[in-house]
């Protein structure tokens, strides 16, 4: 028996019957435990993190507490309300900072999720599952290994 469960765009994956969950990263839940794959890794790294990045982010979380997340965002904020910039901009919004929804301390302190903004991925090199990324405030350069990557 077979059930379906639908990831993103509306795919479905077929799963059977005793998997309630899945992500794509390889994560899936049977009867209330989280179970991985033996190729999947334990580090997934998400580059973006305004709107799809930290719903992943969250997701994910829920499907695996022990999965190190890390979300990459080259600019300064991670979560912003997009539809009250045009209420911003007419002056009914007066403070910019009633836009923030979730900075990267409250997700580090809910979820347990690595946010790191201004820091921005320069390169990917797929064949050795790396993630090369630069801080745009201190001009250092570094890498993240062994990872799982969502775009």
């Amino acid at each position: 028996m077979y059930t379906y469960f639908a990831v993103l765009k509306g795919r479905g994956v077929r799963l059977p019957a005793d998997r309630d969950h899945y992500c794509d990263c390889g994560a899936y839940s049977v009867r209330g435990s989280i179970k991985r794959r033996e190729r999947d890794m334990s580090k997934t790294v998400i580059i973006g993190g305004v709107a799809g990045g930290a719903t992943c982010a969250a997701r994910l979380r829920r499907l695996d507490e022990t999965r190190d997340i890390i979300i990459l965002e080259r600019g300064g904020y991670i979560s912003y309300a997009n539809c009250g910039l045009p209420y911003h901009v007419g002056d009914v919004i007066k403070a910019r900072q009633a836009l923030l929804v979730q900075t990267p301390e409250a997700m580090k302190m809910k979820f347990g999720i690595d946010v790191r903004v201004q820091n921005e991925a320069i390169a990917i090199d797929r064949e050795n599952k790396k993630v090369i990324v630069r801080n745009n405030e201190t001009g250092e350069t570094y890498e993240e290994s062994n990872v799982n990557l969502f775009i």
